[in-house]
């Protein structure tokens, strides 16, 4: 597989677990705004989230061994899942406004 394409798949995933996070607090009823009204409400808490995972999963992507992965499907579904949970991670830790009493 092309190292160019694996990122970009890598990418997609490492955004699909910050959209898989925003589910999950829209399924707590942590927000009843749609997705398209929580990022505008949020944009700087989203492009912290965001930025910390683009570059999390580049990091990710600049240390593998592609000549191990090539064809390897269960090292594939790793690095994507690893993606997908950064990107779980940093929408949970960093998209979401300071309070006082934190």
């Amino acid at each position: 597989m092309n190292e160019w394409i694996f990122l970009g798949l890598m990418l997609v995933s490492g955004v699909l677990g910050m959209v898989a996070h925003f589910w999950k607090k829209l399924a707590r009823e942590q927000t009843m705004d749609s997705l398209g009204q929580y990022i505008k409400g949020h944009p700087g808490f989203t492009i912290r989230a965001a930025v910390a995972t683009i570059g999390a999963v580049a990091g990710i992507w600049e240390v593998t061994d592609f000549a191990m992965i090539d064809n390897n499907i269960t090292a594939i579904l790793t690095l994507l899942t690893t993606a997908f949970t950064t990107g779980w991670t940093f929408d949970s830790m960093l998209n979401k406004p300071v309070t006082n009493g934190s």
